[in-house]
């Protein structure tokens, strides 16, 4: 088939493409692909070598695979098995799209297996990039299962292709009721008025904190007083009355006292000598 591969056109523009170019190229060699899956077959090959364009009619033509084929754009899973799948031609051709966007060897963006560094070479839009993503992952479970997916992730690209610069991120939603610029100031402001206002009633009306105070001094005073008298009780000094002085001098009545005349009579005392028996007693020498 006449045509020039797109490793020469890539060769001659001497640098990337744009992502217009690139969205033409899969929309144009995507349906070739889902043919030959839906076929049961794989294409095993597909890289800027078997991407051939025709100038004449404007068309991108996938030709079949050369024997030497470049083993930087066959899947990690071919490599080990040497059978092409249709999900190994999906793998191409993401590698295929990230040489043509960038203008770099898949050596060069592929530092390590399964580590990609593509983003630094080139500028694209966000659902794209997600997409060629998940076109090269390492693991076959993660990257599309045919053409047919690919295909239709390409028709759901959301955002349309405006420049070739990366677009910003979509702006955040903002709740009901709020905007970006007063969202932060709407809901503080209320708060900070209303304790402002409180702190002033508090500065200007000062009374309860003169009543407490003078209720606590009031208490302290009663318990300091009530303290004082238990510690030190006051006793009053009693006088002896004449009734108590006689009763001390004499407990018995003045009946049962005896006399003193009588005690001292020698003649009404008893006998020492004659009630004495010992005196009577001889004792020997």
């Amino acid at each position: 088939m006449n045509g020039t591969p797109y490793r020469e056109l890539l060769a001659q523009q001497g640098g990337g493409f744009t992502e217009p170019e690139v969205r033409d190229l899969l929309a144009a060699v995507l349906p070739q692909l889902m043919h030959l899956h839906q076929q049961g077959t794989a294409h095993g090959g597909v890289s800027p070598d078997t991407l051939v364009h025709d100038s004449i009619s404007q068309h991108t033509h996938l030709i079949p695979a050369q024997p030497l084929t470049d083993s930087s754009y066959l899947a990690p899973e071919c490599l080990q098995t040497g059978q092409a799948t249709a999900t190994g031609d999906v793998y191409g051709l993401g590698v295929t799209l990230l040489t043509l966007l960038t203008g770099q060897s898949p050596l060069v963006l592929q530092p390590s297996p399964g580590i990609w560094n593509w983003r630094a070479y080139c500028s694209v839009s966000h659902p794209l990039a997600a997409l060629i993503d998940k076109t090269i992952a390492f693991h076959s479970q993660l990257r599309f299962a045919d053409a047919m997916q690919v295909f239709q992730a390409l028709q759901t690209l959301s955002e349309p292709y405006h420049s070739s610069a990366p677009t910003a991120d979509p702006p955040t939603q903002t709740t009901p009721y709020t905007t970006p610029t007063s969202s932060a100031t709407v809901p503080v402001a209320p708060i900070a008025a209303s304790s402002t206002a409180n702190l002033t009633a508090h500065r200007r009306f000062p009374w309860p904190w003169v009543a407490m105070g003078a209720a606590s001094l009031l208490l302290l005073s009663l318990v300091s007083l009530a303290a004082a008298r238990f510690l030190n009780p006051s006793r009053e000094p009693v006088s002896p009355s004449p009734t108590d002085s006689a009763s001390e001098l004499s407990p018995l009545p003045d009946a049962q006292l005896p006399d003193a005349d009588a005690i001292a009579d020698p003649s009404d005392s008893p006998n020492l000598d004659t009630d004495n028996p010992l005196r009577k007693s001889l004792f020997p020498k």
